[in-house]
């Protein structure tokens, strides 16, 4: 499924395109030519057709990856996009498995080799020229090759994705408003549910059993998140916030807090 849709993706000639800036996390594409990148955020490239590519530029030398996402059609007002990404993100993990500091994994750990895609499917309805209501889906898959046995990070912000690539697959869906507050103030608003269906299980090497906690078998978090964005013109963009994110992982039930900020710049 996921080569399949990256084929159409890669030569399709999808006619459909819903092109708006400042657009990320929605089912619209960047218009051709247009880039924007935050300085924490990926590039977004608009290009020919319709399409949108993202990568992240301070990220990608250490974790090779792209992602090219596509609105592809209408349907009762609104609009159906496709986001595919392949990433392989062994350099990073063996990167952060040393003693020290930037250590998060034993200097011991043996990391596979990790081919990882996620597919996301978005669905976008303008309720005013103000205001964008999309529900989104994702699949997420893994496999690894060579030696495994390294431990999941359990951090708010790397143990979703690290229990993906542990245990094959993962489930990922919610919802996002973004509108206007006021003159140049706009919002972001999401809430989101990730499951892990096959963590805890005998196919993992989860240690929730050997702590006594049986409800502690890191399948599902919650996320929600809010910014507030300044649009100073279509040039330059500045936006901070909080994730708060609850989760059931392998050492049990935890909640975390998380301020965020960016400065988007487009042209």
């Amino acid at each position: 499924m996921t080569l399949f849709l990256l084929g159409t993706l890669l030569s399709g000639d999808l006619a459909h395109a819903d092109q708006m800036n400042w657009s990320a996390g929605t089912a619209h594409v960047l218009p051709g030519g247009r880039k924007e990148i935050g300085l924490f955020g990926p590039l977004r490239m608009g290009l020919e057709n319709g399409r949108e590519l993202q990568v992240h530029p301070g990220w990608f030398f250490v974790s090779p990856h792209a992602a090219i996402k596509q609105d592809i059609f209408e349907l009762a007002s609104w609009n159906v996009g496709v986001r595919q990404s392949v990433s392989y993100p062994t350099l990073l993990l063996r990167g952060l498995a040393r003693s020290g500091i930037g250590g998060m994994l034993a200097a011991d750990a043996a990391v596979p080799h990790i081919i990882a895609s996620d597919t996301q499917l978005l669905f976008t309805k303008s309720a005013s020229k103000d205001y964008d209501l999309t529900f989104w889906g994702e699949l997420s898959l893994a496999v690894g090759i060579g030696e495994n046995d390294w431990p999941t990070i359990d951090s708010p912000l790397g143990y979703y994705q690290t229990a993906v690539y542990q245990n094959i697959f993962g489930l990922n869906a919610g919802m996002r408003v973004t509108g206007r507050v006021f003159g140049q103030m706009h919002f972001k608003t999401d809430l989101s549910a990730a499951l892990i269906p096959l963590a805890g299980t005998p196919w993992s090497d989860s240690d929730s059993e050997a702590s006594g906690i049986p409800d502690a078998t890191g399948t599902w978090t919650l996320t929600e998140s809010t910014s507030l964005l300044y649009r100073f013109n279509e040039g330059v963009q500045a936006q901070a916030g909080f994730i708060f994110r609850y989760g059931d992982y392998p050492y049990g039930r935890n909640w975390h807090l998380l301020p965020t900020i960016d400065v988007v710049f487009g042209w």
